[in-house]
């Protein structure tokens, strides 16, 4: 009877702005499953779906937020927005700065001890960049209000599968950002930060002592990610950020041999080698992206812990891998008969190009099987 007490005392009271969201509708979800969460007070613009746990508020101007009082253990805001939705610059720093400012005294005002804001890695209010300096701004303004506990995450970019629109700089940005994030460990905070991995952390952060102003980057942010959990996965992502990167140079190097070489040999040699080096970077680069996705359907279908879905990957991984292996040793065939079964110099450099990067990628594959064998 004095545990219920107890748990009943310490349940939470959430006010969460941006509830319709990416972030903030799995956010909502997970807050109100939690049977720790008291109550989650919603501020939308338009209704939820009904819940026991929600206090909702329709709010069709947000200037109508200072007339209402709430008691509550934190607030959360996951607003945000582009300048394309916006409209203008003008309108965009209207929510991205000036509402959550607005929320920030409101907060201070109904005396809760916690705010939690998304913010962006970058932010600065000196910024040029006018995204990364009206963030900057936000976050000067938040501070000045004192709130006793405030919290900044600062994610890299926002990832979200289930967006009615297609962002085509959110998706260039995606694969720029996961590519210089695996150049070293200094640039993981530029990772990017599915929302299900944001919601998470936010949750969690909502149950730990926060005092004064806190800041999170990407990578404490995707700490809480299955991938970050498995020695596998990392593993795998590594080896496959080598391949692209290796890929990728070898690639632009071939296609200056090839370019400039006035032997015809030469650029027989090349041209496999310059093929071979495109589809390894682009085999890399895939597999590099597809990685988190092939995770979350493996988790959302069969709930499965770390090591079976280790297993069910590496085996996924091996079949690929041998079809590989018999494309490898294909061509390894075919560059024979044309280096040694033909007198044309350019056919016989094909031959032999074909032979090296065969070889190579043989070699490479068969030792990526090996290690995923021990698993």
């Amino acid at each position: 009877m004095k545990n219920e007490i107890e748990m009943i005392n310490n349940m939470k009271t959430i006010v969460l702005f941006g509830a319709t969201g990416a972030t903030g509708q799995i956010l909502l979800q997970k807050l109100i499953n939690d049977d720790q969460i008291k109550k989650v007070i919603t501020f939308t613009r338009k209704k939820l779906d009904d819940n026991d746990k929600i206090d909702q508020n329709i709010l069709t101007d947000f200037s109508q937020l200072k007339t209402i009082n709430v008691e509550a253990d934190s607030v959360v805001t996951c607003l945000g927005t582009t300048l394309k939705k916006a409209g203008s610059i003008e309108a965009f720093e209207e929510i991205d700065r000036d509402l959550i400012f607005q929320i920030a005294e409101w907060t201070k005002k109904n005396q809760i001890k916690e705010f939690h804001t998304i913010s962006s890695v970058g932010a600065d209010a000196e910024a040029s960049n006018y995204y990364l300096r009206v963030k900057g701004e936000m976050q000067e303004l938040v501070k000045s209000v004192g709130i006793e506990s405030t919290v900044f995450y600062q994610p890299s970019i926002l990832k979200a599968g289930n967006r009615e629109e297609f962002r085509l700089k959110e998706s260039a940005s995606q694969l720029f950002f996961q590519l210089i994030s695996n150049l070293s460990p200094k640039f993981e905070k530029y990772a990017p930060v599915d929302v299900n991995e944001m919601s998470t952390f936010i949750h969690q952060n909502l149950f730990n002592n926060n005092h004064g102003i806190t800041f999170y980057s990407s990578s404490e942010i995707n700490s809480v990610s299955f991938l970050s959990q498995s020695e596998y996965f990392s593993k795998e992502k590594s080896t496959s950020f080598s391949l692209f990167l290796f890929g990728g140079v070898n690639t632009v190097l071939q296609s200056a041999i090839y370019s400039l070489s006035s032997s015809v040999f030469i650029k027989g040699i090349s041209l496999p080698i310059l093929t071979a080096s495109a589809l390894a970077c682009i085999v890399g680069g895939v597999i590099l992206l597809q990685i988190p996705q092939h995770i979350k359907s493996l988790q959302k279908e069969l709930e499965l812990g770390v090591p079976l879905i280790e297993a069910l990957r590496v085996s996924k991984v091996i079949k690929t891998f041998n079809k590989l292996l018999t494309t490898e040793l294909l061509t390894l065939v075919g560059g024979a008969i044309l280096g040694f079964g033909f007198s044309n110099q350019f056919l016989q450099g094909i031959g032999l190009g074909a032979i090296l990067s065969a070889f190579i990628l043989l070699l490479i594959d068969t030792n990526l099987i090996a290690n995923a064998k021990k698993i």
